[in-house]
């Protein structure tokens, strides 16, 4: 017995308005879909606070260590404004030696 086609009629979608369709009107995410972001949320607190507590406290212990070496002035908003005032400077004299 050879199987036959089934035939169009003037109202059945083409794959391409299923596509199209499908697209503009996504299906509902699933259960697991939705409690994905709090899963990643629940074991980034794990690791964070109970595989690797040691870690995250060493590095925790040297970026404290970091900060107090630092001159007290690179705290201050007016450096952060100085620093980019000199980055916007050495932008535009390097874009000046480089345009034709």
């Amino acid at each position: 017995m050879a199987r036959r086609a089934k035939e169009r009629t003037p109202f059945d979608p083409t794959n391409q308005e299923l596509n199209v369709q499908r697209l503009l009107n996504p299906p509902r995410r699933t259960l697991f879909e939705r409690a994905r972001p709090a899963w990643w949320a629940a074991e980034d607190w794990w690791c964070r606070h109970v595989t690797e507590r040691a870690l995250y406290r060493h590095l925790d212990g040297l970026r404290d260590a970091f900060r107090v070496q630092l001159p007290p002035e690179w705290g201050a908003p007016e450096h952060d404004a100085e620093a980019l005032q000199r980055l916007n400077e050495r932008i535009a004299a390097h874009r000046d030696r480089t345009s034709p």
